[in-house]
């Protein structure tokens, strides 16, 4: 087990820390498989000349004693991670007594900085494997006809969705019209634009016939992340 790099999986989520400002984006790490009890004595028993039964038995003990001591009110320091109790809720008064149906008592636990600073962003050789960025096409019209799917007036394109904010300045973001083998017939040039909303034209429609529209955009998540690609099918007339 190397304790030189960390890998995870990270989902952008927009609207920053307090999803407000659409500007910015926090990183989600998902979750992978859980460590277990056994798993987790396993690998200390690799590390050591104790058996896995003996560490799990260690281990076991030692959550006994952490439990006595939290029972005595006093506060579990550990090399690492520091344990205590709490009690949740409010009182009625100063002097009142906790009762099931507003309080309760909570075990609180707080990693000290000998383990926070072992993950350091400076410290370490990431491998973030990003998870894929969304969007979603809800409709396709012309102002013109105002029928979801088809298009007769390519001087003004609306299309509805999730998360269609295009960089304009991208050469991998845009909007375009695309046959079934998925070659541009036609780039639209976007008039009006964000997350929810693509207002575009087309200078040139091809022959009557079914085609898709295929949006690219990173709806403002960094360069580094790939853009999402949505089309939807749309019939030319």
């Amino acid at each position: 087990m190397s304790a030189e790099k960390i890998s995870f999986t990270t989902r952008f989520v927009a609207g920053g820390l307090n999803k407000s400002d659409a500007s910015k984006w926090t990183a989600q790490i998902l979750a992978k498989k859980s460590v277990d009890d056994a798993e987790f004595c396993a690998a200390v028993a690799e590390r050591t000349r104790q058996s896995q039964a003996d560490i799990n038995h260690i281990f076991s003990v030692a959550s006994d004693v952490l439990r006595d001591f939290l029972r005595q009110g006093r506060f579990v320091n550990l090399r690492d991670v520091g344990f205590c109790l709490s009690l949740a809720g409010t009182f009625p008064s100063a002097d009142a007594a906790p009762d099931a149906a507003h309080n309760a008592v909570r075990v609180s636990a707080h990693a000290k900085p000998v383990l926070t600073k072992a993950f350091q962003l400076s410290e370490l050789d990431f491998v973030n494997a990003t998870h894929p960025l969304k969007a979603r096409i809800f409709s396709v019209m012309d102002a013109t006809l105002r029928q979801d799917g088809v298009i007769a007036d390519p001087s003004c394109v609306l299309v509805t969705g999730e998360g269609l904010k295009v960089d304009q300045s991208a050469a991998d973001e845009g909007v375009w019209l695309v046959d079934s083998e998925g070659k541009v017939i036609a780039t639209g040039a976007i008039q009006e634009n964000d997350a929810a909303t693509l207002d575009c034209s087309f200078a040139a429609m091809p022959p009557s016939g079914t085609y898709r529209i295929e949006i690219r955009a990173r709806n403002g998540a960094p360069a580094s992340l790939a853009p999402a690609i949505v089309h939807k099918t749309v019939e030319v007339k």
